[in-house]
């Protein structure tokens, strides 16, 4: 069983790893606007790991008999001012995510 801190603590990561997803897909359809089709295969594999990462979430909280809490994900960007400040953003946000889950 999961304390309540635990729980909220995993399902708030759940959703996060979701906007991850989200800001890579975002990313991804950025790149195919551009006609940057290796640059979107990227960030389309990266949107594929990050969802491999929801459901480890979702799954160990149904494994510890936890209450799986879905939340509205957040919007991503959708512009960027070209392909390095985008990949820049990918880099600051793979930080985030290392910091979130050391906490």
């Amino acid at each position: 069983m999961l304390s309540e801190q635990m729980q909220k603590g995993l399902n708030d990561q759940l959703n996060y790893e979701l906007f991850s997803a989200y800001v890579y897909m975002s990313m991804e359809a950025y790149f195919l606007d551009q006609n940057l089709n290796g640059f979107a295969n990227w960030m389309h594999v990266q949107a594929m790991e990050e969802m491999v990462h929801v459901m480890k979430f979702f799954n160990y909280i149904n494994e510890k008999d936890g209450r799986i809490l879905l939340q509205p994900v957040q919007g991503p960007r959708t512009e960027w001012e070209g392909s390095l400040a985008a990949f820049e953003e990918a880099y600051a946000h793979e930080q985030s995510v290392t910091a979130r889950i050391n906490k």
